[in-house]
């Protein structure tokens, strides 16, 4: 592993995410916390928010990284336009990479759906993946935006592409350890709460 001794937090835990959550780390996993998880993020090449927390299997075969966004409650009443969105998430991988350039990284690029946007009414979860291409590697990221009361939790999976579909049936089973708490659930919505100024599509 990467980072120093004692920077891990091993399972079976319980650990904050963000003051308005919960995640159940499952035995076999770690977790790492911003601090952390920005240092993570250097190593292997990745831009980070500096608000981030990672977990993944011990064997680092795939990691998720979450970040909370008090962005408002958002209406799940908007229909996804997928083309559009796949328009846009190049653009901004586009933009990254001059900040990639600076950094002496090598370039990134969306090429297409992995699988595309679809959310769920039960979960409150907007899901989408896509391939990425890198010095002519490819990998997967798979998103997860979860809708609380307050907001969203935003979740990305880093794998290689023949490897997501068994790391996103494991991200799953992870992600059932996951609960806003109590109050800042999306069903627990009042009316003069803030509301976030875009939709689905905008997530």
């Amino acid at each position: 592993l990467t980072c120093q001794p004692g920077t891990w937090q091993n399972s079976p835990t319980t650990v904050d995410v963000a003051g308005n959550s919960k995640l159940v780390i499952p035995e076999g996993y770690v977790f790492l916390d911003k601090a952390n998880t920005e240092k993570f993020d250097e190593i292997w090449q990745n831009l980070s928010s500096g608000n981030e927390v990672m977990v993944a299997p011990e064997s680092l075969d795939w990691s998720a990284y979450l970040e909370f966004s008090d962005e408002g409650y958002v209406k799940d009443d908007e229909k996804i336009d997928a083309a559009a969105l796949l328009k846009t998430l190049k653009d901004n991988t586009e933009e990254a990479n001059k900040e990639r350039k600076s950094r002496g990284w090598s370039d990134l690029h969306i090429i297409d759906w992995a699988s595309p946007p679809a959310y769920n009414q039960q979960t409150k979860r907007l899901e989408w993946a896509t391939v990425l291409e890198s010095e002519g590697g490819r990998g997967a990221n798979f998103f997860t935006k979860i809708l609380g009361r307050r907001g969203y939790t935003s979740l990305v999976m880093v794998s290689s592409v023949e490897d997501m579909p068994a790391a996103e049936a494991e991200l799953n089973k992870v992600l059932a350890g996951y609960t806003f708490n109590q109050g800042e659930t999306y069903a627990e919505y009042k009316p003069g709460d803030k509301i976030a100024k875009y939709g689905l599509g905008a997530l």
